[in-house]
């Protein structure tokens, strides 16, 4: 038998190939890992972590790993903080150059403090920045997480709930509320935008805060700099000791289908913004030159979840002319094309397709069932 030799060299090449090639894996917190970040630090890119319910007290960095974290069972039952007794830090962190490939998705973000800078050489004051999530020069993606009750609190505070500092990092279906910057100088409650493009889609932004003994300002969103985008969000009920309370922008802000409703007393909003149309920044939803706080009280409108928003804004994106709660495709109707939406996604969040969760409790269920089947029927106005 003849033999090639000059086909050898090939042939150990492809071999060695084949050997070194490496599978994507499912990796399982906390039945094959105690920690989360004991199964990020194990993976390699393409891998998924999944969590089972519970609640981690741990800081987690991604480390440029190219893997999805998320939860089995959603944000509600899932929750990753910030040990109470460990050293300042965000809960989540994105500073290794991750991309869009880096997901965290389903989970309760909370009790983060943000990632801190000793100016004044007393190791108690400076700058505070990114409570919940700490984003530099970074894209990764944050999907259905609800970044809640974070807290920067020294000198200089800087996004309570979110801190962006370069990057396009991708923000959807997220709850950002409760989170506060406070001490000297504070600003953006719930997120901060030093610079980057960041883009949140379908978020929430709602009842955070800035309270500042010197001066306090921007309490849902602050903009710095950068170009960051907004798309179908909410920002309601937010508030700052010292100044806007909704949110402050700049003139490369995109803001699209955005709802701005109650600052808490504050005016809402300052800053020139790119407008890409069918935002409502005046509180007045539903365009009957009447603001909805009032429309509320009077009993004109329904608030199911007590945001200042009425519940006829929320029902195919807003704003809209034809609509009411349970027209969840946005058809200008509530029929089988709703009631199969709430079918499919029984018990979830809801957020996939259509935001099925009418009531916002976090659950697809009998409220949100009875909410289709009572406006069963032609929208009207």
């Amino acid at each position: 038998m003849n033999i090639n030799m000059s086909h050898l060299p090939i042939a150990m090449a492809c071999l060695a190939s084949f050997g070194s090639h490496v599978y994507a894996t499912d990796r399982l917190v906390p039945s094959q890992y105690d920690t989360i970040q004991s199964a990020i630090n194990a993976s390699v890119a393409g891998d998924t972590i999944t969590v089972s319910d519970g609640n981690y007290l741990e800081v987690i960095n991604f480390n440029g790993r190219a893997v999805t974290v998320q939860s089995s069972n959603g944000s509600a039952v899932t929750k990753i903080a910030r040990p109470p007794a460990g050293p300042s830090s965000p809960t989540v962190i994105f500073s290794s150059g991750e991309a869009s490939t880096s997901v965290l998705k389903g989970f309760t973000i909370s009790g983060g403090t943000g990632e801190f800078t000793d100016i004044f050489g007393c190791g108690c004051d400076g700058y505070q920045l990114g409570g919940g999530i700490f984003i530099n020069s970074s894209s990764p993606t944050i999907r259905d997480c609800n970044i809640a009750d974070n807290n920067c609190g020294t000198y200089f505070s800087r996004g309570g709930g979110v801190y962006v500092a370069g990057g396009t990092p991708q923000f959807e279906h997220c709850d950002i509320t409760r989170n506060t910057a406070n001490g000297g100088y504070g600003s953006g409650g719930g997120i901060y935008v030093a610079h980057g493009a960041p883009v949140f889609i379908d978020c929430n932004i709602k009842g955070n805060s800035v309270s500042s003994y010197h001066s306090g300002n921007c309490g849902g969103l602050a903009v710095a700099s950068g170009s960051p985008m907004l798309i179908d969000c909410r920002i309601t009920g937010n508030s700052a000791s010292g100044g806007v309370g909704g949110m402050c922008v700049n003139s490369s802000t995109t803001l699209q289908r955005v709802y701005l409703g109650s600052a808490n007393g504050n005016p809402p909003y300052v800053g020139e913004f790119s407008d890409a149309g069918g935002n409502s920044l005046a509180g007045d939803c539903n365009g009957n030159g009447v603001a909805d706080a009032l429309d509320i009280a009077n009993g004109y409108s329904g608030d199911l979840d007590a945001d200042g928003m009425p519940d006829e804004c929320r029902c195919g994106h807003y704003p809209t002319i034809t609509c009411c709660p349970g027209d969840i495709s946005g058809n200008g109707a509530v029929n089988g094309v709703d009631l199969a939406a709430i079918l499919v996604t029984w018990g979830t969040d809801g957020q996939d397709d259509f935001d099925c969760d009418i009531d916002d409790d976090g659950v697809v269920g009998g409220l949100d069932l009875g909410i289709v089947l009572s406006g069963w029927g032609t929208c009207s106005n």
